[in-house]
């Protein structure tokens, strides 16, 4: 069942006690939500979200997500996406956004108004910083918009 959500829609499922209850192929919608309202905000084609399945390491680090270039695609791990809180999965979610829309200005498929910026993309440390600072920056930006429609719903 392919089921699609409004970003406004995903925006009321972003509470740890909905997204706890979700089933894996709900917040994979959710997050598909997300990455399409994001991707226009960008003037950038929405990548399609999808799975991957790497369990944890030994160590109990775990592959949260990553940006496939060559298919163009976020894929994000079900063992993360599975257990995470909604916090992390949307900072995932927009962290590898972010490197979809770095990687497709660094090959000149979108303008950025940067240009020093794309430059600097090129490398993967300065690809990395950017897209932490924007995945703050995001995430504070989407809970204000989720507390905004609560309290006009209220």
């Amino acid at each position: 069942m392919n089921t699609s959500y409004s970003y406004q829609n995903s925006l009321s499922l972003l509470y740890d006690n909905k997204w706890s209850k979700l089933n894996l192929q709900t917040k994979v919608a959710v997050m598909q939500s997300i990455e399409n309202e994001i991707a226009r905000r960008e003037n950038r084609s929405p990548c399609n979200v999808s799975l991957f399945s790497e369990p944890p390491q030994q160590t109990g680090i775990i592959a949260q997500g990553q940006y496939n270039r060559m298919k163009d695609i976020i894929e994000l791990n079900s063992y993360y996406l599975k257990d995470a809180g909604v916090i992390g999965c949307l900072m995932t979610i927009l962290h590898e956004g972010r490197h979809a829309y770095q990687s497709k200005a660094v090959y000149g498929e979108i303008y950025h108004h940067n240009q020093a910026e794309v430059i600097e993309w090129r490398s993967d440390i300065a690809r990395e910083a950017d897209a932490e600072n924007y995945t703050n920056m995001a995430t504070m930006q989407i809970i204000i918009e989720q507390r905004m429609q609560n309290s006009t719903n209220n």
